[in-house]
């Protein structure tokens, strides 16, 4: 007995004559519906990373600290990431970030400075207050690790006060 033609292929609605892609399949098993039908999948995954373009997409929604800017004063750590969930594929969300993926993220209350091009200006240089996620590597270069170190008991203490 031959396999039944799906009737109800979200891309071709049967065009094609083939049969279900799988037991539950949203398609047939003509490669072009299956391609078509992962395209629109994706994109509907992260809807807020597609609208942007590619450079805004990494400070969406003001999250990253902005390039060109660097943590003059640490207040506190709020929280700590090892990945960011909305980049990650299918997979990676199931088995874990991997090696390339893995990028330890602090999120810090502090004061800012923006690096300006003019370097003649001395006047404009005032630490601005605000909230960032900060790469290791990067709060590593501009605060002390013995600050870091007591910011990061100060987070650990209060999250076990909690429990």
């Amino acid at each position: 007995m031959a396999p039944r033609a799906l009737r109800v292929c979200v891309e071709c609605s049967g065009a094609n004559g083939q049969p279900r892609n799988g037991k539950n399949g949203a398609t047939c098993s003509a490669n072009s519906c299956k391609m078509a039908y992962a395209r629109k999948r994706k994109s509907a995954a992260s809807p807020a990373a597609a609208e942007l373009p590619a450079d805004d997409a990494a400070t969406a929604v003001g999250e990253m600290m902005p390039a060109g800017m660097w943590v003059y004063d640490l207040t506190e750590i709020l929280g700590e990431r090892c990945c960011e969930l909305r980049l990650l594929s299918h997979k990676k969300r199931k088995n874990g970030p991997g090696g390339a993926s893995y990028c330890q993220q602090y999120l810090v209350r502090g004061m800012f400075l923006e690096e300006d091009g003019d370097e003649d200006d001395e006047d404009d240089a005032a630490p601005e207050p605000n909230t960032f996620w900060v790469n290791k590597v990067d709060l590593l270069e501009t605060i002390a690790k013995e600050d870091i170190r007591k910011a990061l008991v100060a987070r650990h203490e209060s999250v076990l006060e909690d429990l």
